[in-house]
């Protein structure tokens, strides 16, 4: 599976670009602030109706537009499927095979990519937001029933906050069997999850850094001595003085564990950001093994991040992994010792303009 065509308008700096991508490896250089970023953005627009640099999608319209549009066509083992996405004037629109489509999840099941930017690298050692979602996206992509249940857990919690912000025990009561229902199906989804994606974690871990005494710990978000809903019967009391919730899979994490202690506190700066390469690559492969259709892997700015010894050997797992791959540098040189054999092509972009070189 892989992106066929891409056509961008009006993303950031490039107003108006189309590119026919190699089925493998894509490799994006230019200088800074020259639009790199923004094409991969545009790719991730397409795949996850989001994007990875910011909440606030009128902040991507190029300065001289009103919208912008992103569209392409998706490759899968079975056929080819368009994909649109359009935002003008606070409304977004998304397309799939020209017909409108209400729900963003339809698209990233469609085109389930995975990108790895420079503040992808603090995802352990910053707060537990990013690695939730990390956890989310990998069980979304695998478990067609987690999404019913993570949306039915968010509108039990809505309902019971705001019965704690207004004081209405009877309220607050009410809505816990249900939250508690369906936050220990989040929860046991995300435990089998990563028990899953342990041995693929070691795996690529092995490979890039040579590390086997590596584990992974989850979090619940509660106590795990007690049930959930016992957990939430117990801290009744202390949530209404608060008026949220405090325990629950919203509050839930992860943590890498190297040598049994906690890889963010035990590990270089620089074999962090190759934990957290072999992280999103063991999803990947996970995915694949799993019979499950895998869009495309993104590295943005990666000879700025590894050194050429680190570099070379994400090259090596990336080739083996054999999926579509954009990989963006500031110069053609950072790429030319790590060519591969296969299907490549090579953009330059400069001041917006994409080019195949």
């Amino acid at each position: 599976m892989g992106l066929l065509t891409l056509d961008v308008f009006n993303v950031r700096n490039i107003k108006k670009a189309s590119i026919a991508p190699a089925s493998k490896f894509n490799f994006i250089y230019g200088l800074n602030g020259s639009g790199k970023s923004a094409l991969l953005e545009a790719i991730f627009l397409m795949g996850r109706a989001k994007s990875f640099r910011t909440a606030d999608l009128s902040k991507i319209i190029n300065f001289n537009a009103n919208q912008f549009i992103v569209s392409g066509k998706v490759q899968s083992e079975k056929n080819t499927t368009t994909l649109g996405i359009q935002y003008h004037s606070g409304q977004f629109v998304a397309r799939m095979d020209q017909q409108t489509v209400k729900s963003k999840a339809s698209i990233a099941y469609c085109f389930p990519l995975q990108i790895i930017h420079p503040k992808s690298y603090r995802t352990l050692d910053a707060g537990p937001q990013i690695r939730r979602e990390f956890m989310d996206w990998g069980v979304f992509n695998l478990d067609p029933a987690f999404l019913t249940s993570w949306r039915r857990f968010k509108k039990a919690l809505t309902q019971r906050n705001a019965a704690l912000k207004n004081k209405v025990l009877n309220e607050v009561r009410v809505w816990e069997p249900e939250l508690a229902y369906y936050g220990t199906i989040v929860q046991e989804c995300r435990c089998d999850y990563i028990e899953q994606l342990k041995p693929y974690f070691l795996l690529v871990s092995e490979q890039l850094l040579g590390i086997t005494e590596i584990d992974i710990k989850i979090i619940a978000g509660w106590d795990a001595a007690f049930t959930y809903e016992q957990a939430l019967h117990k801290s009744t009391e202390k949530d209404l003085r608060y008026g949220y919730t405090r325990l629950g899979p919203h509050r839930g994490d992860f943590s890498v564990l190297v040598q049994k202690r906690q890889a963010k506190d035990h590990v270089s700066r620089g074999q962090l950001k190759m934990l957290v390469l072999a992280l999103s690559m063991a999803q990947v492969l996970m995915l694949k093994e799993n019979n499950q259709q895998m869009g495309c892997f993104m590295i943005d700015d990666l000879t700025a991040e590894l050194d050429q010894h680190s570099k070379e050997k994400v090259f090596c797992c990336l080739d083996d992994m054999s999926i579509q791959v954009f990989l963006t540098a500031t110069d053609q040189e950072s790429f030319k010792n790590d060519l591969p054999q296969g299907d490549h092509k090579m953009f330059h972009v400069e001041q917006g303009v994409i080019t195949e070189a």
